[in-house]
Formats: structure tokens, C-alpha cells, sequence
């Protein structure tokens, strides 16, 4: 969208792009798709009204999205995202051994498969080759962010849902 400084929408639009399902549980989507995407709506977002109009971009995605990158940014791993229910397994074992309270309380995010925690610990016990090769794990949010600006950077409300990030300390 593109909007003016007192509210009046000048342009809207959107894309689409695949949710791919690989086996049972599995719900994956390309970062370059998505990012091909965004990139490809800004510009025509830009097209649409004057340049001089725009005075900054915002950026909103679902939540509870991983993937990994390597050293250069490049996605290594399809986006699991908030549907995929593969680390049922951990999310289920974090309450079984009676810390899932905890990290709520620390966190803000309750212990569930969609959480970018648990998903992190099913790379680790299932695909460890990508864990361990893993530059970074990041939201497909920061991602775009990332390939625009070249430089890493969340914000406080994707933080806390990642199951990773202190509401209290801000760390």
C-alpha cells in the first residue's frame, strides 16, 4: 500500500506466491519468492505515486516464520512457516521435562511447534548438516529486511515471538 501522510491510500497491491506441503506436517515457502515479491511490489508501488511521495516503507509478515542463511544472507532452507507442525516432537518434550512455564515467562511465547525455538531444535536433531552450516536463523521479515538494506535487523514484536528473546531485559 501506499499511503499518504494523513491517511488517504494512493495505491494498492498485492502477489502471490506457493505454500509448498513435502510430507505431512511440512508447510515450506521460497525466501527468494517472497522477496522477489516484495521487491517487485515496491517498485510498482513506486510507480504509482510520485517518488518524492514516499517518505518510508513498513514492513508486516506473519509470525513464527525460519529459515536459515549462510554467510552471504542466501537461504540455505526453504521458510518453515507459522503452519508447520514438524517439531511437534520438541515442542511436546520442552513440556514433558516441565521448562515450557519458564520460557514463557521469560519469553512471551508459549511452547507450541509453530514457535522459530522449537523449529530451530528440530534442525538440530533432524537435519544437523544445516544446523550446524547455519550462518544465522532468521523470520522471512528480517530477511527481506536484510536483502534490501544488507544488514540484519528485527524489531521487539517479531523478537518476542520467536521464543528466543527476553521481554523483560530487551535482549
Amino acid at each position: 500500500m501506499a499511503i499518504t501522510a494523513s491517511g488517504e491510500v494512493v495505491a494498492v497491491r498485492q502477489e502471490y506466491y506457493t505454500t509448498t506441503y513435502p510430507q505431512p506436517g511440512f508447510a515450506e515457502q521460497n525466501a527468494e519468492d517472497i522477496f522477489r515479491a516484495v521487491a517487485n511490489l515496491i517498485n510498482v508501488i513506486l510507480k504509482d505515486c510520485s517518488s518524492s511521495e514516499c517518505l518510508g516503507i513498513c514492513f508486516s509478515a506473519a509470525m513464527h516464520s525460519l529459515l536459515a542463511v549462510d554467510v552471504n544472507g542466501v537461504a540455505i532452507t526453504p521458510i518453515i512457516i507459522w503452519a508447520d507442525t514438524r517439531a511437534t516432537k520438541q515442542s511436546k518434550r520442552l513440556k514433558e521435562m516441565g521448562v515450557a512455564q519458564e520460557l514463557y515467562e521469560k519469553t512471551g511465547t508459549p511452547v507450541h511447534p509453530m514457535s522459530p525455538f522449537c523449529k530451530m531444535l528440530w534442525w538440530e536433531e533432524n537435519q544437523k548438516d544445516i544446523f550446524e552450516s547455519a550462518h544465522k536463523f532468521l523470520s522471512i521479515k528480517e530477511y527481506v529486511v536484510f536483502q534490501l538494506t544488507g544488514e540484519y535487523l528485527i524489531d521487539f514484536s517479531t523478537a518476542s515471538a520467536t521464543g528466543l528473546f527476553d521481554v523483560k531485559e530487551l535482549q
